[in-house]
């Protein structure tokens, strides 16, 4: 098998020559269905040999090409292409004009290994690296291994301590030479990467590896993730340091759309019988699996054992505790965020009554100013306790910052009723 290097098509060679197009040929919607964009291509496609320029075959491209063959075709060249082929790549042209449409990479190397990378601090895992040139085995070569940190957010003052957090064969870079069967065998590691990114879990790192050699070139990289360390409580709770709450919400604010099936920010949507049956179906599926719950892949080991641990507990075959017992206890400085947060949402929908007070003309609508004057003083009145409380455990009420006053339109903060947008109207 040959693949050019960035997974756009596939070849493979014997006594004839089979390519899957599939993955890089473009598709355009017509008339309810996907059909073939030729503008780019022309009608028909010339696959020939690099240096001799031995026709390998030609590809007849229609509106229907891709339904008939699902972009694999088989082809069967002369035995002097087929031979050719062992030491040249593959060209593609248009052939209207002769112009290069694909070529095939000379030489690609790969992870033979399952990807993408998941590690826990204190796993190890052994990977095997394949390199080949026109699809063959490249033996007895020498692959220099690098690990680098992924983008440019982690600080300066904490990148040494983190790329310290991933090593293969012992350290950042290495060099391993390949077998007779282009393959190298390198071991990863992993510690505590130190929580470089607070918005993050763990770090993501690059693993690539260069190589050149007379007109021999190989570069390509793939990705790693390490985790951060997570305690799995005995009996874990919603609220605390390691509760499922902390969890949940950054998936609730990442993938919005979930909020219709189910809120992860909210404590009694979570634990509705039918949602609990069907987070609980979905975290323990394979990986690999469609089913798995998207916005839970990519947790660590100990994260996903808590989830579940705390879920078994809605299992009335499983738990009998209480429901005080599973909710757990809140962190004083949780406490306050929340007094904040209750504080801004009075503060959003006072403005709103008062608007359509106002609205009404002297003399008319006795009743119904009377009834919304009531409603906008008991607004005041909760956004007033919930400020009283924040002050008497330690907090200080912001009514004035940029971020907590209300421009309209406006959802509710903190997301609370997300299908709701508060307008100013008069009555």
């Amino acid at each position: 098998d040959r693949n050019n290097g960035n997974g756009q098509f596939e070849i493979k060679v014997n006594d004839d020559v089979i390519v899957d197009f599939s993955n890089v040929l473009l598709y355009r919607y017509k008339h309810g269905r996907f059909v073939l964009n030729t503008r780019d291509m022309g009608d028909k496609l010339c696959l020939e040999t690099s240096t001799s320029s031995l026709p390998v075959g030609v590809v007849a491209l229609s509106d229907d090409w891709y339904k008939t063959t699902a972009g694999i075709q088989r082809f069967r060249p002369s035995k002097e292409a087929v031979e050719a082929l062992r030491s040249e790549y593959l060209n593609v042209l248009r052939c209207h004009d002769r112009s290069t449409f694909l070529v095939e990479t000379k030489q690609y190397a790969r992870s033979l290994s399952d990807l993408p990378v998941f590690m826990n601090p204190g796993d190890q895992r052994r990977m095997k690296l394949l390199a080949t040139r026109y699809g063959y085995p490249i033996c007895g070569h020498e692959l220099p291994i690098e690990v680098f940190i992924a983008g440019k957010s982690v600080p300066e003052e904490k990148k040494a301590s983190t790329l310290e957090a991933l090593t293969v064969n012992g350290g950042n870079k290495v060099t391993v030479s390949t077998n007779c069967r282009g393959e190298a065998h390198v071991t990863f590691a992993a510690s505590d990467p130190g929580n470089p990114r607070p918005f993050e879990d763990g770090c993501v790192y690059h693993v690539r590896f260069v190589a050149k050699k007379d007109d021999l070139t190989i570069d390509t990289k793939f990705s790693v993730r390490v985790f951060d360390p997570f305690p799995v409580e005995d009996k874990p709770t919603w609220y605390g340091q390691y509760g499922v709450y902390n969890i949940f919400k950054l998936y609730y604010y990442l993938v919005p759309v979930m909020r219709t099936a189910v809120n992860l920010a909210d404590y009694n949507s979570v634990v509705a019988p039918r949602n609990i049956q069907y987070i609980k179906m979905s975290m323990t599926r394979p990986y690999d699996d469609p089913g798995f719950m998207p916005v839970t892949r990519d947790l660590s080991k100990n994260k996903t054992m808590t989830v579940l641990k705390w879920l078994d507990q809605y299992d009335p075959h499983l738990s009998s505790r209480p429901a005080k017992e599973r909710m757990g206890s809140m962190s004083l400085e949780e406490l306050r965020k929340q007094l904040q947060l209750a504080t801004q949402v009075e503060h959003y929908t006072i403005p709103v009554y008062l608007y359509a007070y106002y609205s009404i003309k002297d003399g008319y609508n006795y009743e119904v100013k009377r009834i919304i004057r009531s409603i906008y003083i008991d607004e005041m009145l909760h956004m007033s306790l919930a400020a009283n409380i924040l002050n008497a455990i330690g907090g200080f009420p912001d009514f004035g910052s940029a971020h907590v006053i209300p421009v309209y339109p406006s959802r509710l903060p903190g997301d609370l009723h997300p299908e709701l947008t508060l307008h100013l109207s008069p009555l």
